[in-house]
């Protein structure tokens, strides 16, 4: 049986220029379904399109991590730097993941410009490995505070002489805060040295008004150290009882003392937000997607970015209320 070559078996850009041709697959291959069919064209659409499939990546189980963490290891048909060049952002989430699946996609993945690991549990560091975070300089960063050793628990711009850290190129970044480590497990005075940073936050994952607390004592920390670019901070409640009696446990001024500060609460419980502290909500607090939410929607970052737009806009309708009130 013969098998047809490229053009045969991709017939309607059988004239067509290549560079055209790639074009309209490029345009056509941004919704991700139609991505996925146009890999299976042929071999030379796949080599066009596979860069954009692999752009924007999205995880939500170990099963799914696993996978990936394969597909990296071992892609005799792609070139060795494939998944450097191509994947833009990576976000996992769920579980306790191993850390050596982790540490092989991140290695794959070193120049992501996004990149988001949200799960709960203690650190999953090799403490003689490294080499996954070496040239890991994203703008956008959503980690647990446990993933870092405690001689990265600071925002210094370098690690040593030579090595840059993380947040060189910062501007967005969320901590997920673990009820473990307080305020002086961090070295918040070097905030101050992130002169890019426009976006900070501080989320919980827990069920525990422990660390709730902790986040509000990370924030009231970290509140005299904020750089001049910071525009807003949030403090995050991923997971919220109704009996905890949020309005009490927020309204302390001890900790909320800038401006830019805003709280957020996840949509299951903004959205039975009742009597007086309904109305503080209503008036003071921002709504965020359920976590879940933000995964299925294929990019969590698009929901990230509205989360970070809706943070703004109430820091904007509070001052004008304040500034309202002075008259």
């Amino acid at each position: 049986m013969s098998t047809p070559d490229d053009r045969e078996g991709f017939p309607r850009f059988r004239d067509v220029p290549d560079d055209i041709a790639c074009r309209i697959l490029e345009l056509a291959a941004e919704d991700q379904a139609v991505c996925y069919n146009c890999v299976l064209l042929s071999r030379k659409a796949k080599v066009w399109v596979e860069p954009l499939l692999y752009r924007d990546i999205a995880i939500d189980s170990r099963t799914r991590l696993s996978n990936l963490h394969r597909t990296v290891q071992s892609h005799p048909t792609k070139s060795s730097d494939f998944f450097s060049s191509h994947v833009r952002s990576l976000y996992i989430r769920g579980g306790h993941p191993r850390w050596k699946l982790l540490d092989g996609v991140l290695k794959a993945c070193q120049k992501v410009q996004k990149l988001g690991l949200v799960f709960l549990g203690d650190s999953l560091l090799d403490d003689d490995d490294d080499d996954a975070w070496r040239e890991i300089r994203p703008q956008m960063l959503s980690l647990p505070m446990t993933l870092f050793k405690p001689t990265h628990r600071h925002f210094r711009l370098k690690l040593d002489a030579v090595q840059p850290s993380i947040f060189a190129n910062i501007t967005h970044v969320e901590l997920i805060v673990n009820n473990t480590l307080g305020p002086e497990s961090w070295s918040w005075s070097s905030l101050a040295d992130l002169k890019t940073l426009t976006h900070l936050c501080l989320s919980t994952l827990s069920v525990k008004t422990e660390c709730l607390e902790v986040a509000r004592d990370h924030i009231a920390t970290a509140t005299p150290f904020f750089p001049h670019s910071l525009v807003v901070c949030v403090l995050a409640i991923q997971y919220a009882r109704l009996d905890w009696g949020l309005q009490r446990l927020l309204e302390d001024g001890r900790w909320n003392i800038d401006d830019r500060v805003v709280v957020a609460l996840t949509e299951s419980y903004y959205d039975r937000r009742r009597g007086t502290e309904g109305e503080w909500i209503e008036k003071e607090v921002v709504r965020r997607e359920q976590p879940y939410r933000e995964l299925r929607s294929g990019c969590p970052w698009e929901s990230m970015i509205s989360f970070w737009d809706r943070a703004e806009r109430k820091i904007a309708e509070k001052r004008q209320a304040q500034s309202r009130e002075q008259l």
